[in-house]
C-alpha cells in the first residue's frame, strides 16, 4: 500500500517513478566514485554497478534523457562504446543543457568510432536514436512480460493476512 497522500490508482505509477529516481540516484553516485577512482579492479566493479543502476532506473522510467545520459557515460566509461552511443544518442533528444553534454560526448565518440567521417555524424546519430528506441521497445516489452508472469505468480500467494482464520494464535505470536 502506498501512502495516504497517494491514491490506490496513482501509486504504482508513484512507486515506479520513485524506484527509478532511487536507482538513478545511487547509479550516478556509483558512476562519480568509480570516476573518481585510478585504473584497477574497484573503478571497474563501481562501474559495473553504476550501470546496473542505471540500467534498472532505465527499465522503470525509459523515457529520462538523463538516465540515458548517465548510463552512456557509464559504459562509455566501461569502454562499451556502441551501448554507449546509443544511449548518449537517446539523451540528444532531450534538447537543453543535458542535450547539448550528450551531442559533444556523442561527436567525441563518433570521432573514435568512425575516424574516416563515414557515414555523417548526423546518420551515425539517427541510427544509434533508432538502435536506442527498439533496444527500448524490447526490453520494455520483456518488462511487460515479466510483470505479468510476477502477477500471475503474486496470485498464488495468499499473505500472511489468510492464515489468521485457521491459525489465531500462532498469527498473534507472529504479528508481536
Amino acid at each position: 500500500a502506498g501512502p495516504a497522500s497517494v491514491s490506490d490508482e496513482d501509486w504504482p505509477a508513484v512507486k515506479q517513478r520513485l524506484e527509478s529516481n532511487a536507482s538513478l540516484a545511487k547509479g550516478r553516485a556509483l558512476l562519480q566514485e568509480a570516476l573518481d577512482q585510478p585504473a584497477g579492479e574497484k573503478r571497474k566493479h563501481l562501474l559495473k554497478d553504476a550501470e546496473g543502476a542505471l540500467l534498472a532506473a532505465q527499465r522503470l522510467n525509459f523515457e529520462d534523457r538523463e538516465i540515458a545520459y548517465a548510463l552512456g557515460l557509464a559504459q562509455l566509461s566501461s569502454g562499451k562504446a556502441n551501448e554507449a552511443a546509443a544511449n548518449l544518442a537517446a539523451a540528444c533528444q532531450g534538447g537543453g543543457e543535458l542535450g547539448v553534454k550528450a551531442e559533444d560526448a556523442l561527436r567525441a565518440l563518433y570521432k573514435l568510432l568512425h575516424p574516416n567521417s563515414s557515414p555523417s555524424f548526423e546518420t551515425f546519430r539517427q541510427q544509434e536514436q533508432d538502435r536506442w528506441a527498439e533496444e527500448t521497445r524490447d526490453r520494455a516489452k520483456a518488462a511487460g512480460d515479466a510483470a505479468i508472469h510476477s502477477t500471475q505468480s503474486h496470485a498464488a500467494y495468499f499473505g500472511s493476512e489468510s492464515c489468521r482464520g485457521c491459525h489465531a494464535e500462532i498469527y498473534h505470536e507472529w504479528s508481536q
